[in-house]
C-alpha cells in the first residue's frame, strides 16, 4: 500500500511540474498587463482605450507563455539548479 502511495504522490509531482511554467507565464503576464497597460499609461495620464486594452492583453498573455517556458527549459537545462 505505501509503494502505491509513494508512487501516485510522484506522478502528482510530474504533473504539476509540467504546468507549472504556464501557471508562472499566466502570472508573470497578467502582472505586466497591469503594470504596461493599466497603472503606467494611468499616472502618465494618458487615454487608455478598449482595443488598446484587449491587444496588450493577448499580447502579454503571450508573451508571459514564452516566458514561462523559456524559464522552464532554461530549469531543466542543468545551466541553473532549482532549490529544494
Amino acid at each position: 500500500m505505501k509503494q502505491k502511495e509513494e508512487r501516485w504522490l510522484g506522478n502528482q509531482s510530474n504533473r504539476t511540474d509540467k504546468t507549472n511554467w504556464i501557471k508562472r507565464g499566466l502570472i508573470w503576464g497578467v502582472f505586466m498587463f497591469l503594470i504596461v497597460a493599466l497603472i503606467l499609461p494611468y499616472y502618465s495620464q494618458q487615454e487608455i482605450s478598449k482595443t488598446t486594452l484587449v491587444l496588450r492583453l493577448i499580447l502579454w498573455i503571450v508573451g508571459g507563455f514564452i516566458f514561462g517556458y523559456l524559464t522552464e527549459l532554461l530549469m531543466n537545462s542543468g545551466l541553473v539548479q532549482r532549490k529544494k
